[in-house]
């Protein structure tokens, strides 16, 4: 099995809003470890550490080569969270590697 980085959601935007939702109201570490903890609940499902371990270093390059991708879903200190366009943007610049186009505006905060 390979890494598969198309877009197969249904409903993107629904699920990337539920995953943010892993950290709300909780401090940093305790977001941390609910999304750790989501992360190896989906990586037991697919149950091939090499694609794991392929969809981890894609994510570590996505934020070398993106690093406003780390601010996606970020609370900033008045409490208001980034994003970028939204989850499709998000996930191509996360996920598949592919700038997004650029949409003025598309980051607020």
């Amino acid at each position: 099995m390979s890494l598969k980085t198309e877009m197969r959601l249904a409903a993107p935007d629904d699920v990337y809003e539920a995953v943010l939702s892993l950290g709300q109201g909780v401090d940093d570490r305790a977001a941390h470890s609910a999304l750790a903890a989501f992360a190896l609940v989906l990586a037991n499902h697919i149950g091939e550490d090499a694609v794991v371990l392929a969809a981890v270093e894609q994510v570590k390059q996505a934020f070398r080569d993106f690093p406003e991708a780390m601010m996606v879903g970020a609370a900033d200190p008045a409490g208001q969270d980034y994003r970028i366009g939204g989850a499709l943007d998000s996930l191509r610049k996360v996920i598949e590697l592919k700038p997004a186009p650029t949409i003025p505006g598309a980051m607020t905060s």
